[in-house]
């Protein structure tokens, strides 16, 4: 029998703290149990690529802090989803919303 899994929609914030990094939060997926949460960064708005820019250790980390290889001046979209293994097989929650900041 296939295992039925339950995906929820994440809801992410963007907030510039400082004027040295970007700092991305986000809440906690509503009834569905992830392990660990994915953010995908980009500066185009519709082309994030495969690979997540950052991985949290737990479903307990609702935010990061992004201060790697930023630009002056240049606006960074982000987007957050739940990962979740079960048997050996990955589920993923539906993508956030899409935020995004300028760097200052």
């Amino acid at each position: 029998t296939a295992t039925k899994v339950k995906l929820a929609k994440q809801t992410t914030k963007v907030k510039a703290n400082g004027k040295k990094t970007i700092k991305v939060s986000w809440k906690k997926s509503g009834s569905y149990k992830v392990d660990k949460y994915q953010v995908y960064r980009s500066t185009k708005k519709s082309s994030y690529g495969t690979k997540a820019y950052y991985v949290t250790k737990n479903a307990k980390t609702v935010s990061f802090t992004d201060s790697k290889s930023l630009k002056k001046g240049t606006r960074y979209y982000y987007k957050v989803r739940g990962v979740r293994k079960i048997d050996g097989k990955t589920y993923y929650t539906k993508w956030s919303n899409q935020a995004n900041r300028v760097y200052k």
